[in-house]
């Protein structure tokens, strides 16, 4: 008798301890990978980006988790990462993580251009006791989450002279299709030096539906006698762009 209830008991641990295990590793979290944003803001020579990442807690009360995004370059380098310690709400939220600037002129970026790098994302719960849930682990394409990301076709003169009123076009072209980005307001700066010391800024035009924009500007009759007669505008002119409203 002794012999054989000790056995159900053994099994019924054995069972709870299955149990126990197989819940530690369910995911309590999910990204909507299809409604991620990479936003790019672009200012001289620096990327600005924030990730927009949606989350689903898939429990049934608040969730504190680890978030990691990382932006990775064609061989897997690191380009820029961030991560964050949030409290999930019940149901479904977006997190908007910024990530370290990237300088357009660095040779990390010149070798990975940004439509051809990838967003890696892991969400790792916290647990009771401090232990670490299953994380929810992805990539996800840049290209695929950024429609707004477009290169910038400048078209004007090499030079420009005292009192001079000239126009610069600018083309605003997705970096993979080649088709226009509507919508982007862009913005030009010229440096020129002056008695107030502020460089010239044309106003802010957005691009139309092929994506072309005018940026008018006029230089002063007189400059500094310091300066010469020409400026050259590859040299000192400026862009800086935004996402339209």
């Amino acid at each position: 008798m002794m012999r054989h209830s000790s056995q159900p008991a053994i099994w019924t641990v054995a069972i709870i301890l299955l149990f126990a295990g197989g819940s530690s590793g369910q995911v309590s979290v999910r990204v909507n990978e299809a409604a991620a944003r990479l936003q790019i803001q672009g200012e001289s020579t620096l990327i600005k980006m924030t990730v927009s990442l949606p989350i689903e807690n898939l429990t049934s009360q608040a969730l504190p988790a680890r978030v990691v995004v990382e932006l990775v370059g064609a061989r897997d380098a690191i380009q820029s990462s961030a991560n964050r310690d949030v409290t999930l709400p019940r149901s479904a939220t977006t997190l908007k993580i910024p990530l370290p600037p990237l300088s357009s002129a660095r040779g990390g970026y010149q070798d990975d251009p940004l439509p051809w790098c990838r967003l890696r994302y892991a969400i790792t719960p916290t647990l009771a006791g401090g232990m670490q849930g299953k994380s929810a682990q992805g990539i996800i394409s840049v290209s695929e989450i950024t429609p707004q990301l477009f290169d910038l076709h400048v078209a004007g003169p090499p030079s420009v002279k005292e009192g001079g009123h000239y126009a610069l076009r600018v083309r605003t072209i997705h970096p993979l299709t080649g088709r226009p980005v509507a919508g982007v307001a862009v913005q030009a700066s010229l440096d020129i030096n002056s008695d107030n010391d502020k460089p010239l800024v044309t106003r802010k035009v957005l691009t139309d539906r092929e994506g072309f924009a005018a940026l008018a500007f006029a230089l002063p009759n007189t400059l500094d006698s310091g300066d010469e007669d020409e400026i050259d505008v590859n040299r000192n002119f400026h862009f800086q762009f935004w996402d339209s409203p």
